[in-house]
């Protein structure tokens, strides 16, 4: 009888609004893109080639109402009753059914990672996580159905009708009046040893957390309650470390999945002569911008740092930085290019090539002396 209960109190009642609201959810989302490693950042780009994690972050709350989004409702939330340690929280969470956050996240994490996933599966699934592990942080999105989240919860906040639901998603943060951008460069402050901590928190951590957090704001008010300014001081840090944690987490689970990712090819060397590929190349004056542009065919125009030499038919150009910090390594093969790396060591030069990941670190390929070449100093 007693389980039968409890499957009933879970039956998940959807949200009514948005979480985080768009700034929120922009935080988030910029804080990842700061922590984004080099793999990451290059897949990302070939996923959004025009588009930010930050401009789609709140892409599956605008899709959400429309029919085929429908049935994604449940995943943004969690309902929950009251009073669960950590090991009940996880055994409550795993024995759920039907589509939840937790099932959510793990189903983008799998569609982009598996290499088998189609390109546009895996825009979705990206678009969602983003999205997701951002819903994940927000205290009243693992909380209790009886009152939808906190919808039904009507405060008073500086005098204006809210909801605790609302109250947490913007109004605590719109009372900052920062954009996401400045929010993301103030919360973003985490050492390295917390980060590496904080990535190695697994998902159901994330979400006890939430829970543990919404448990308390239930306890503190009920229907009808005057919040002020002192709640607003009270709370802050914890919107800050839930908005940080989220953004540290999601370039985490990003880094993660998408450590494997290969670009759908954009040339193909056997049908385009070199002349072409660097007539049709992206010039390029800044290596930095390399990590943009991976898969696709670029001209670079920067300075070698320093090189090293393999073999006869192998030397290395270190761009951007001395080794191991360099940005782009050239590698110069074969023996049709006679140029002396010594000349070339703090000088200017252009390489046209396609930029691959070789050791998690941007590479291009030389092997035609008309793909490189000494830029004439002015």
């Amino acid at each position: 009888m007693k389980r039968n209960i409890l499957i009933t109190i879970l039956i998940p009642v959807a949200i009514l609004l948005g979480s985080w609201g768009v700034i929120g959810h922009q935080t988030v989302a910029k804080i990842a893109e700061n922590n984004l490693n080099i793999r990451a950042k290059a897949a990302v780009k070939d996923l959004l080639p025009d588009e930010s994690l930050t401009q789609i972050s709140s892409w599956a709350d605008q899709v959400r109402s429309q029919p085929e989004y429908r049935y994604t409702s449940s995943w943004h939330f969690l309902n929950l009753p009251d009073g669960l340690d950590y090991n009940s929280f996880t055994q409550t969470v795993k024995g759920l059914s039907g589509d939840n956050i937790y099932t959510a996240i793990l189903k983008c994490g799998k569609t982009l990672s598996d290499p088998s996933s189609s390109r546009a599966q895996k825009v979705e699934a990206l678009k969602f996580m983003v999205h997701l592990v951002g819903d994940a942080h927000q205290p009243m999105h693992i909380s209790r159905a009886e009152d939808k989240g906190g919808n039904t919860i009507q405060v008073q906040f500086n005098g204006k009708g809210t909801n605790l639901h609302s109250l947490w998603d913007g109004k605590l943060l719109d009372a900052q009046g920062l954009t996401a951008d400045e929010m993301a460069t103030k919360f973003n402050k985490t050492n390295p040893a917390q980060i590496l901590q904080w990535q190695k928190d697994p998902i159901l951590k994330w979400l006890f957390e939430s829970y543990q957090i919404s448990s308390k704001l239930y306890a503190e008010v009920q229907s009808g309650s005057k919040l002020s300014e002192e709640y607003y001081t009270k709370h802050l840090p914890e919107v800050q470390l839930r908005l940080e944690q989220g953004g540290i987490r999601l370039a985490g689970i990003l880094n993660e999945v998408l450590k494997n990712y290969k670009p759908e090819p954009k040339i193909k060397d056997d049908q385009k002569t070199t002349a072409e590929n660097k007539s049709g190349s992206v010039k390029l004056k800044n290596t930095a911008d390399v990590v943009n542009y991976m898969g696709k065919s670029v001209t670079i125009t920067d300075v070698v740092s320093d090189y090293k030499v393999i073999n006869n038919n192998l030397t290395l150009l270190n761009i951007g930085g001395r080794y191991p910090q360099q940005i782009l390594t050239v590698a110069l093969k074969g023996s049709k290019i006679k140029l002396n790396p010594e000349d070339l060591k703090g000088k200017r030069i252009s390489v046209s090539g396609i930029p691959q990941l070789y050791k998690d670190k941007p590479e291009i390929e030389v092997s035609e002396p008309a793909d490189i070449y000494l830029e004439q100093s002015k």
